[in-house]
């Protein structure tokens, strides 16, 4: 009995480090603190298959610049940006992404014409409804618009917004199902789908 306990023990052991290996793979974390450039500190992270990325602290002018359509390169189905200092995203920024999430910065307060110029995207609001050109959430393709691509909703424990009411769209045969965000009181709409 006291051999197949330590062989258990052994065993756990060995799933829990195997488990602890693999949870930190699902995450790769760059934080940025003025020591060096995020272009440095990305240096062969958009070639790793992990399943989110998670950018952290105060990122400078070159480092956005850095960034710009950058995120098409990487191999991540989420984007957490939530505690990354990023006030403005500038336009077209995220352009290339497909089929994947990102989470917004809490600080955010303005995206810029077709930040999210691609389709398939869940862009989840983590703080204040930022201001917005007025082509901010639409893919353009050939010159046509489109808003309903996207799909961009207020996170659960959002302190300003929230999602209040589904709308079902069809497009080419698809249900697709968006939410409109509202301030927390309801007073004020933010966002309405179309």
């Amino acid at each position: 009995i006291k051999a197949m306990k330590k062989y258990f023990i052994s065993t756990l052991l060995v799933l829990f480090a195997v488990c602890s290996v693999k949870a930190q793979q699902d995450t790769i974390k760059v934080h940025v603190d003025g020591t060096a450039s995020l272009e440095s500190l990305m240096e062969g992270v958009w070639e790793q298959n992990a399943k989110c990325l998670r950018l952290t602290g105060t990122p400078t002018e070159e480092d956005i610049s850095y960034l710009k359509g950058k995120f098409a390169s990487g191999r991540f189905n989420i984007y957490d940006l939530r505690h990354f200092e990023l006030k403005r995203i500038p336009d077209r920024f995220f352009v290339g992404l497909k089929q994947c999430t990102i989470i917004l910065p809490e600080c955010l307060e303005y995206i810029g014409e077709y930040a999210f110029n691609s389709y398939g995207l869940t862009v989840i609001l983590t703080g204040r409804f930022p201001s917005t050109e007025s082509y901010s959430f639409f893919y353009d393709y050939n010159k046509e618009t489109y808003s309903f691509f996207n799909k961009l909703i207020a996170s659960e424990d959002n302190p300003y917004c929230k999602n209040y009411g589904t709308y079902e769209i069809n497009y080419n045969g698809k249900k697709l199902y968006l939410e409109s965000i509202y301030s927390l009181d309801e007073s004020t709409l933010y966002y309405l789908p179309h």
